[in-house]
């Protein structure tokens, strides 16, 4: 194909900047009164609109240390629930409480922030005051039923108390016990060490005895040497009989007691250690409180008037360009080719 022959370009489909500039231009005044148009009446609807006022309160629930070291705390109850009942039961008392029908009463909405134990509490009214009294009364509720809780408790704290305290006290009694059996003890141990040394005298007195008398010649010395023989074995056999208690008896005895007194004193500190986690416990209760009383700022959260007058004017700009294209293209079609 020759060069020269071929079909030119077409450039009539193509976007010309200027030609939609001349347009824009062209119909300003249009697309200037659309805007202003937007621009005012979202301006008087939003002066028109009621303020609403948010009021706040947040609330940090209370909560109870655990008996074991590093343990988490407990709180008194799971700020979900909390945020469930202000949600849900709470409003429906607070209608009773303050005569207000259900038709008037405002939403409540209740957020718990994570990983913590704070509640807020919010109501967005254009009657702030009123909604001040019924946060103030919701607020009431949690702090009283945490309370009750609060109560339980520690009457149940304090009952273990009483326990640990009983337990201390048999304990003890106990060991009063198991000392006066050791006291005992050591005193059957002095007597037995008195009885052998004064058998060992007796015998040592015995033998003296009848070496004297061998020393005679007397016909009767074979039976006082009878006699004696059969008084010393006596004796030995007692001593004996002494000395395997004294040795073997006792000390087992003297053990069972050492083992005792150990097993008791263990307990009682134990228990005290327990008591005193106990005590620790209730001094550590925290109970629910309010961070942030019902309140309000002065300056109204909606209508939100410059976002309303921004965005209808953002709105009526485009809708006014869009309407000039529009009525533009229109009068190209009704004119003759």
């Amino acid at each position: 194909m020759n060069p020269q022959e071929q079909v030119p370009l077409n450039y009539e489909d193509e976007i010309n900047l200027y030609d939609l500039w001349k347009v824009i231009a062209k119909r300003k005044g249009l697309i200037v009164g659309v805007f202003l148009v937007a621009t005012i009446a979202a301006g008087i609807i939003s002066l028109s609109m009621p303020k609403v006022y948010k009021v706040m309160t947040v609330l940090e629930i209370g909560e109870t240390t655990a008996l074991e070291i590093g343990k988490p705390t407990t709180p008194l109850e799971n700020p979900l629930q909390v945020k469930t009942k202000v949600d849900t039961s709470y409003p429906f008392k607070t209608m009773s409480h303050l005569n207000i029908s259900e038709e008037n009463f405002p939403k409540i909405k209740a957020d718990a922030i994570k990983n913590t134990n704070l509640v807020n509490i919010a109501i967005e009214s254009p009657k702030p005051e009123v909604a001040v009294k019924i946060l103030d009364d919701v607020v009431k509720q949690v702090v009283q039923d945490h309370g009750a809780l609060t109560s339980n408790v520690k009457l149940d704290i304090e009952n273990k108390m009483k326990v640990a305290d009983l337990s201390i006290g048999l304990l003890k009694r106990e060991r009063e016990v198991v000392v006066s059996k050791n006291q005992l003890i050591k005193k059957n141990k002095t007597e037995l060490q008195g009885q052998i040394q004064r058998i060992d005298s007796q015998i040592q007195s015995l033998l003296k005895e009848k070496a004297r008398l061998n020393l005679q010649a007397n016909p009767d010395n074979a039976l006082s040497n009878l006699l004696f023989a059969n008084e010393v074995q006596t004796s030995q056999r007692y001593r004996n009989e002494l000395e395997d208690r004294l040795n073997i008896a006792i000390p087992k005895e003297e053990f069972g007691i050492k083992f005792e007194l150990e097993r008791i004193e263990k307990g009682i500190r134990e228990t005290e250690i327990q008591k005193d986690l106990l005590q620790n416990q209730v001094n550590t209760i925290q109970e629910t409180k309010v961070i942030r009383p019902p309140s309000y700022s002065k300056i109204p959260v909606k209508p939100k008037k410059a976002l309303n007058i921004t965005l209808a004017g953002m709105v009526g700009l485009f809708a006014g360009i869009l309407i000039a294209f529009l009525m533009e293209g229109i009068e190209k079609r009704r004119l003759p080719e």
